[in-house]
């Protein structure tokens, strides 16, 4: 399963101070949900040596170690540190940051400073090993030769590719110019599905030569509480098997502030025909009816076709 941005400091860590660590956590119960049980997502912060609580409207995001053991009780099993803000307290703050995921048996992943052999996780699964590629295209921008090294090591490590991807413009609901390059890029070389973060609203769905990607999923935990879409955001399930699909689960935040709880079936249903409408309108029904065949229902390739 993957969620989108999680923010575990600010006003968040305010709210976890006050109502407890599990806080931001308690709105879903992600047991509920039979997988075999990955749960990947950005972590949009350091966690320095010495942690000073991040101040209202400060940038600077700084977690207290004290509340990270709450995440990995809720479920995560990895986040990415693949995003723009792991360096805020600079290199001792990001290997801090790794060392105290690891002490929490949470799986680090990806590299803020560019594609390394870092930037790819294998995740078993009961049919195939899965290649967890987390980029950071923001601060970094990699050359196509360095994609296409990355590609060829991941490919080589396993049977299938995922991008897990921080990148595009900030609070707009499709996808721009540079999100579509490198999904072509990615998807040339090998990638099988793309999920994107870092705009913190959820953005447009698209399939590029077989491929999904989904350009964002917006906020899953996070402390912007001015517009419903940036407390909005999408989970997506992934259901590996003989026919390969993704459910959609959208979760919403604005009934507790900083904390994500799926949507009613009324708003739901609006969630996703609103969706539907700014993405690839092939997968107008698919969305709507909230899951989508991984692949196009003609294999592109060989490789889709083992997959599936």
């Amino acid at each position: 399963m993957f969620t989108g941005d999680v923010l575990l400091a600010r006003n968040v860590e305010y709210l976890m101070n006050q109502k407890g660590s599990d806080y931001p956590f308690r709105g879903i119960d992600f047991s509920q949900f039979e997988t075999n049980s990955y749960l990947v997502g950005n972590f949009e912060s350091a966690i320095p040596n010495v942690h000073l609580p991040t101040e209202a409207g400060q940038m600077r995001f700084s977690v207290n170690p004290a509340h990270v053991p709450a995440a990995k009780q809720a479920g995560f099993t990895h986040f990415s540190l693949a995003n723009n803000h792991t360096l805020d307290y600079g290199s001792s703050g990001y290997q801090n940051t790794w060392q105290t995921l690891i002490n929490n048996e949470i799986k680090p992943v990806g590299d803020p400073r560019g594609l390394s052999q870092q930037s790819v996780t294998i995740l078993d699964t009961e049919s195939q090993k899965v290649a967890l590629v987390a980029v950071e295209l923001l601060q970094s921008v990699p050359s196509e030769a360095e994609v296409r090294a990355l590609m060829q090591y991941a490919n080589s490590v396993s049977d299938m590719q995922i991008l897990y991807v921080h990148w595009g413009d900030e609070y707009i609901l499709t996808n721009n110019k540079t999100q579509r390059f490198f999904a072509e890029l990615f998807i040339a070389n090998g990638i099988d599905l793309i999920v994107g973060h870092h705009p913190h609203v959820v953005q447009n769905v698209e399939r590029i030569d077989g491929i999904l990607v989904f350009y964002s999923l917006g906020n899953f935990i996070f402390d912007q509480y001015d517009t419903s879409d940036t407390q909005e955001s999408l989970v997506l399930k992934l259901n590996l098997g003989r026919t390969a699909t993704i459910d959609l689960l959208p979760v919403t935040s604005e009934n507790q502030l900083s904390q994500p709880e799926l949507m009613t079936p009324k708003n739901h249903a609006k969630f996703l025909a609103s969706l539907a409408n700014r993405s690839d309108s092939s997968l107008h029904s698919f969305i709507e009816a909230g899951r989508l065949p991984l692949h196009s229902l003609v294999a592109s390739s060989t490789k889709m076709a083992m997959i599936n």
